[in-house]
């Protein structure tokens, strides 16, 4: 089986997406330069690069994937190592019995196929998307576990210090190693949100774990979660903040508090309703 970057040129010809002009002006820059075809198509503006995902997996009868859209389970995703993923530019995205879907820029490329088969022990089924979407999560992903992986590791003792404070400067927080895990924690999720710009925090029960995603310009990007038995710590955190009941499990809770970060005030607004995980 040939490599993508081989039946790349000829695919988009076929179906109208390109021109030859402009297939042999991407070639001459791709021989000068040494990237890859499908990333100067896209530079120049020749190609959209989902459409020309699109139309690849029409082509191969792989299914594309959008991966902003996704849930990321980190049990999946760390099947395959942090430097496998990168230099295959591929993210593992679901685990089916022993099959294991990975969302790939290059679904032909029989040798990280291979690779990762013989790594997990697993079937692998490739799916496809974006090179630039792929990056972007590893990178988002990887970011954020490096931020918590600290904190999660000292998680032994769980308790919750009461802060009657109106307003709560965040460097100082983050930085206290004397705070107990689960406000580290909080403070970790708030402080990466922040700095990504993020307009909402989406906390959700799940299984086995905590989904925590941050929507930033309209798209909810997965987090690196906590684990299930810190669910409640966390949600009790975040309500003695905002000044809530912890003790209330039924009704909707809405409630405000504010943090300092880098001498800035940030307002938050909390809000909590009951849910259950459905098997």
């Amino acid at each position: 089986m040939s490599s993508l970057k081989d039946k790349l040129g000829k695919i988009l010809l076929e179906k109208g997406l390109i021109t030859e002009i402009q297939l042999k002006d991407a070639e001459e820059e791709r021989k000068n330069k040494g990237e890859k075809l499908s990333k100067i198509l896209v530079q120049k503006g020749f190609i959209d690069e989902r459409k020309l995902m699109g139309a690849l997996g029409e082509h191969l009868g792989i299914p594309p994937i959008d991966l902003s859209k996704l849930k990321l389970d980190p049990e999946v995703v760390e099947l395959v190592p942090q430097n496998v993923c990168e230099f295959y530019c591929m993210i593992p995205v679901a685990k089916i019995g022993n099959a294991l879907s990975v969302a790939m820029a290059d679904p032909l490329n029989v040798f990280a196929i291979d690779d990762i088969k013989l790594m997990t022990g697993m079937e692998i089924v490739p799916t496809i998307a974006t090179e630039t979407e792929i990056i972007e999560v590893l990178k988002n992903y990887y970011t954020s576990k490096s931020g918590m992986t600290e904190v999660l590791d000292d998680v032994d003792d769980m308790e919750l210090a009461d802060d009657k404070q109106e307003e709560m400067d965040l460097d100082k927080l983050t930085a206290d190693g004397d705070e107990a895990p689960v406000i580290k924690i909080v403070n970790v999720i708030l402080k990466e949100a922040i700095e990504s710009k993020a307009s909402d925090i989406h906390i959700e029960p799940l299984e086995k774990t905590i989904s925590i995603r941050y929507r930033v310009d309209g798209v909810l990007y997965q987090r690196v979660s906590p684990p299930k038995v810190l669910q409640n710590a966390i949600i009790s955190r975040l309500k003695i903040m905002a000044k809530l009941d912890i003790a209330e499990r039924r009704l909707p809770q809405d409630g405000r508090f504010r943090i300092k970060l880098k001498g800035k005030n940030i307002d938050f607004r909390f809000k909590w309703k009951s849910c259950y995980y459905k098997y």
